[in-house]
């Protein structure tokens, strides 16, 4: 057969624009996290924790994460906390568990004895966070490097993290100093440093995190991933692993996997006096408070506010992330103002106790404060639908719960499940397939 030198033209016009196309698509996209570039390394490792004085100017100060090698090997609990023995010493111990673990900030955690979680967790996707119950501080130890010099005084809180492996967290940035210690199982860490994070699209502000699906990452949807540099991380069973203020990071878990990490208030001043640090202490023996911390947010309030704010400023700026109330009443803005010059300076806040702080946030947690006024932002067409139908099965709700559900996912979802639904949530889960589905006119050729 014949081909034209017309036919032969028209051809290749439709192969270049195909070959352009191809190669316009960003590296990595639809692939999994971390697959746009080469990492720039590996997140360095000791194998002993330093003391206090050189962790707070060789990493705290520096903004340099670090992996503490068989730190957590020395908290009894590395050794003791079989399932076995949690079940017996600690199974009536009341803890809040999420139903997926891929993780899902828009479904509220169910609570259940730990006895309860332990005897299903190996064969489901449900997992554990949770402050550490206290009952369990004796068997948790402090790492040296946070025994003195302010450490102690600016403790936030302890959080255990538990499950059968699998689990994948957002891209976030927890806006404190952190130090992960794992007594089971194995977490591979995907880090950006503090400054490159700050131009990561945290598209949900209420809760600092990127809702980006980190199997398949949407390079047109999130563009800064598309050159942003990265490191690695990997740790074992008895390492700890300090997570610098700033750092925004993405965590995998791999087999049974159990930690217990150790948050505290950014923005210390190191104290030498009496730092004489021993190898560890337990938990026990420190006081945890919320008022550091939140002493910290107003500040940095203020300070980007130059230097004074009012209470109208302040009043629309902090607000509870998951129902927008607005913390800082009349009432508590009077607290914080001790001279009542109607205006808020470091100084004031400086001169106050941490229970002061508490009294004046209501109580909340810095964990649930939004400093930029944002909260949580419900689908309201499903809120709706929940609400006048009958409670859902979890497995259900976390789906339907779920921010970044991807059409195919739906699709899917919707063949396994279609005889559970209701007429309304299918029918609300076919429009957002629809409406989530990419116009054709519109899609990128893929590699």
């Amino acid at each position: 057969m014949k081909v034209s030198n017309y036919n032969l033209l028209i051809l290749g016009a439709i192969w270049s624009t195909i070959f352009i196309t191809i190669q316009s698509v960003p590296n990595g996209h639809l692939e999994p996290l971390g697959s746009h570039r080469p990492k720039e390394g590996s997140v360095a490792s000791l194998d002993n924790v330093p003391f206090p004085r050189d962790f707070y100017y060789n990493y705290v100060l520096t903004s340099t994460p670090v992996i503490f090698r068989g730190a957590a090997k020395l908290s009894k609990g590395f050794k003791l906390w079989s399932d076995g023995y949690l079940r017996e010493h600690y199974g009536n111990e009341m803890v809040r568990v999420d139903y997926g673990k891929k993780e899902n900030r828009d479904r509220a955690a169910d609570e259940m004895p730990l006895a309860e979680f332990l005897s299903f967790y190996n064969t489901s996707d449900r997992y554990l966070i949770d402050t550490l119950p206290t009952a369990m501080w004796k068997e948790f130890s402090l790492p040296r490097c946070l025994l003195c010099g302010g450490f102690t005084d600016a403790l936030q809180d302890s959080v255990l993290w538990f499950s059968s492996g699998g689990t994948k967290s957002h891209l976030h940035n927890d806006k404190v100093e952190n130090i992960n210690c794992l007594l089971s199982g194995e977490k591979t860490w995907f880090f950006v440093d503090a400054e490159n994070s700050k131009r990561i699209e945290m598209d949900h502000k209420e809760g600092e995190y990127c809702s980006v699906n980190v199997d398949s990452v949407d390079m047109y949807k999130y563009p800064s991933l598309q050159v942003i540099p990265w490191w690695s991380a990997e740790i074992k069973a008895g390492d700890c692993i300090y997570v610098p203020y700033g750092w925004a990071h993405q965590v995998n878990s791999l087999s049974r996997n159990l930690a217990v990490n150790i948050w505290w208030s950014p923005g210390i001043a190191f104290n030498d006096t009496e730092c004489e640090a021993p190898l560890q202490r337990e938990l026990n023996n420190f006081h945890f408070t919320h008022g550091e911390m939140l002493r910290f947010q107003a500040i940095q309030i203020i300070n980007e506010h130059g230097g004074a704010i009012s209470f109208e400023q302040i009043n629309a700026l902090i607000v509870h992330e998951h129902t927008g109330e607005r913390l800082i009443t009349r009432e508590r803005f009077a607290l914080l103002d001790n001279n009542s010059d109607g205006v808020l300076a470091e100084e004031d806040l400086r001169k106050l106790s941490t229970d002061i702080i508490e009294e004046a946030f209501g109580g909340t947690p810095p964990g649930e404060v939004n400093v930029i006024g944002k909260s949580v932002i419900r689908d309201q067409v499903l809120t709706d639908l929940l609400s006048e139908l009958p409670e859902q099965p979890p497995h259900i709700e976390e789906f339907l719960l779920r921010p970044d559900k991807l059409p195919q996912e739906i699709e899917t979802f919707l063949e396994k499940h279609n005889r559970e639904l209701p007429k309304e949530l299918n029918e609300y889960l076919k429009m957002k397939m629809t409406a989530t589905k990419p116009n054709k006119d519109n899609e990128h050729y893929e590699l």
